[in-house]
């Protein structure tokens, strides 16, 4: 769920909904796309919220099938929270003096892991 890169599966059309159900049980929110005959003459591309694709994909498509899901938003700007910070850091600010400017400016923990 906090994984910060987006993640590409290979799926199978007979999975695809159950797997979808699964992730908008656990992620509702997380950017999606599941991709469809990629390079074909019946090229789809459906992009959406989990619960959204969920909900369009009830049933087994026909074809090969690709699963993308985006990055997760938090740890997305939790990657950049500790890029800053080390940044800062580098710069010549002591690491605890860094990391609370940090939280301060984006309103997150200076205690978080970087």
């Amino acid at each position: 769920a906090r994984w910060p890169w987006p993640v590409v599966a290979f799926e199978s059309p007979q999975r695809l909904p159950r797997t979808l159900r699964s992730l908008a049980g656990a992620l509702p929110g997380r950017r999606a796309a599941v991709c469809r005959e990629l390079t074909k003459r019946f090229e789809e591309v459906v992009r959406g919220t989990a619960d959204e694709l969920a909900e369009r994909f009830a049933e087994p498509p026909k074809g090969e099938i690709v699963l993308v899901l985006g990055p997760a938003e938090t740890a997305a700007d939790e990657v950049a929270g500790a890029e800053a910070v080390a940044e800062l850091v580098d710069a010549g600010l002591p690491r605890r003096k860094a990391a609370e400017v940090v939280a301060r400016l984006t309103g997150g923990s200076r205690n978080e892991p970087a």
